[in-house]
């Protein structure tokens, strides 16, 4: 239940190769893994991590005391197939997993369940219901807060056309018929998918843009943009602004300097866009840069990474 706390899972060992200190945060009696790696993790006075654990055979949100170690569930959601489909296991029970993030100014961490999206107070287990989804919709990606915390932008598709999706390629791919190139871009070309964003002083909704495919990830370049993984047929990333204007897709695979290397994962620094980039060679090997983007200049600069 929300709010049920339990002791503290550290214990500490050394690294045998280095010999640095390493303390263990929980204990591996089962999957536990941080919010996913685009958004920070901690609350904004450092004094949590917020973490998902299956624990109790679904997935919940938990907190961790980084004074004490204490453990406390945030999240009490039972929405069956809940797991990030496409990449992750589809087929797991509790909160929509890897759909959370941390409001980086009230420090509640925000979640669904169901059609519902709600929130808890990290420090205090506070939950309340934020809002209902649109009707027939379920989120389907990696949400975001804006630095200034008023805005909350999340991804949403039509439930029933996504999960018979899923279940479809799901078959597919037992019966050795789907094929991860060109599968997956046929099948991401079929699903449209909305850019949402929710007003977190009044709760009001309302749509950025909708695209006839499928995208999976939003970030907040600043309090006005967003940027959006992936565009239509290739991985990649988008801006647009969050009255839905300006559109458009940045440091692109064909652009002068990009060494044909398509985006595929990114975090937002102070310094602009930091973003892993990926060629990919008819023998099999790939190359990988190291970029960073700067979205004021639309520049780029990147470093070739060892193999």
């Amino acid at each position: 239940m929300i709010g049920d706390i339990t002791p503290s899972e550290w214990s500490t060992e050394r690294d045998p190769e280095t010999g640095r200190a390493l303390t263990r945060l929980t204990d591996g009696s089962s999957n536990s893994y941080a919010l996913y790696y685009f958004v920070p993790s901690v609350t904004p006075d450092g004094r949590f991590l917020v973490f998902h654990s299956e624990r109790s055979g679904e997935v919940q949100l938990y907190r961790l005391d980084l004074a004490t170690g204490a453990i406390g569930q945030l999240t009490d959601g039972h929405t069956r197939d809940a797991g990030w489909a496409v990449w992750c296991e589809w087929h797991l029970d509790g909160i929509y997993n890897h759909l959370s993030a941390i409001n980086p100014v009230s420090g509640e961490v925000w979640y669904f369940q169901d059609d519902e999206l709600r929130a808890t107070n990290v420090a205090s287990f506070a939950n309340r219901l934020v809002r209902k989804l649109p009707s027939g919709s379920m989120p389907i990606g990696q949400s975001a807060f804006s630095p200034d915390g008023n805005w909350f932008a999340y991804i949403r598709a039509d439930e029933a056309m996504f999960r018979a999706s899923l279940t479809a390629r799901e078959a597919k791919t037992r019966a050795g018929q789907f094929r991860w190139t060109p599968d997956h871009q046929d099948w991401r070309n079929a699903l449209p998918t909305t850019l949402a964003l929710v007003d977190t002083r009044t709760g009001d909704e309302r749509e950025v843009t909708t695209t006839g495919y499928h995208f999976h990830h939003v970030l907040f370049v600043d309090n006005d943009t967003l940027l959006i993984n992936h565009p239509r047929n290739v991985a990649g990333m988008w801006l647009i602004n969050r009255d839905g204007s300006a559109r458009r897709h940045v440091r692109p695979e064909t652009a002068p300097g990009a060494h044909g290397a398509m985006v595929n994962h990114q975090v937002i620094t102070a310094r602009g866009v930091a973003y892993e980039a990926v060629a990919y060679h008819s023998d099999g090997s790939r190359d990988t840069w190291l970029g960073l983007y700067n979205p004021r200049r639309n520049r780029f600069s990147e470093r070739l990474l060892p193999t």
